[in-house]
């Protein structure tokens, strides 16, 4: 086990001196890009009904004005001081913000969630979703735009090490199911399953869409703490995540 410490422990100084300024192109700890505006209204009133989004008992619903979150952003025009982090956020409040056009930046701690089902590889860490109408699922699929790294390619770490990942962004108001979050993360389409299997019933439900904007990590420093089944080679292939995620210039939170 000494071994297995004494390389853990290298690997982790390694990638925590990305945030020392060793990285030969490090990327910048808070890249933040400006939120699309919502619509304007004339003298700060609300925004006028869509007079054609009438509901069969007569009301009138509030325009959808939610924007897809954008798959590049400019680096070089950004810069901001770190938000907190907001611990026990109302998604469901966030989301309604999306929707009316006017998200919120937010900074939010998130995880990979340990689960059989077919279902999004992040979950808000410190929000509790309330059973009930209107209920929103922790469980969201968060975007990240070029040239920022790709949160996805260390979801599968989740089997060996607790990562936290600290985000900032804000959600998109839009619930979008598995077919539209890989049309915008990875740019393709995802082609039918062969088989009516039920996991694959799974790609249709719908869950929030986060816009990453600049995003961090806390690693596990003794996963067989954090998990007592873990074994020793579990310990292991987590550090191999830990340097790729150093390799794709993933920073360390402060």
């Amino acid at each position: 086990m000494q071994k297995i410490n004494a390389a853990w422990i290298s690997a982790y100084l390694v990638i925590a001196c990305s945030r020392q300024g060793s990285e030969p192109n490090p990327v910048p700890h808070e890249q933040v890009v400006v939120v699309p505006p919502a619509i304007p209204s004339s003298g700060g009133a609300p925004a006028p009904e869509d007079p054609g989004a009438a509901r069969s008992d007569g009301a009138v619903e509030e325009k959808n004005q939610a924007r897809s979150c954008p798959t590049r952003i400019d680096l070089a025009a950004l810069g901001s001081a770190p938000l907190p982090i907001t611990h026990d956020p109302n998604v469901f409040e966030l989301v309604q913000d999306g929707k009316r056009g006017v998200p919120r930046r937010v900074r939010l701690r998130l995880h990979n969630p340990l689960s059989t089902c077919v279902c999004p590889p992040f979950a808000v860490t410190d929000y509790d979703p309330k059973p009930g109408p209107g209920a929103i699922s922790n469980m969201v699929h968060a975007i990240f735009p070029q040239p920022l790294a790709n949160g996805h390619d260390f979801a599968a770490s989740s089997s060996y090490g607790s990562t936290v990942y600290v985000m900032t962004g804000y959600f998109s108001g839009r619930q979008i199911d598995e077919y539209e979050f890989t049309k915008r993360q990875h740019g393709r389409v995802l082609a039918e399953p062969s088989t009516a299997e039920e996991e694959y019933q799974a790609w249709k439900e719908k869950y929030p869409e986060f816009c990453v904007e600049s995003w961090c990590v806390v690693l596990d420093l003794n996963p067989r703490k954090s998990n007592p089944t873990r074994t020793g080679r579990d310990v292991l292939e987590y550090q191999k995540y830990v340097h790729k995620m150093h390799v794709a210039g993933v920073q360390v939170c402060p």
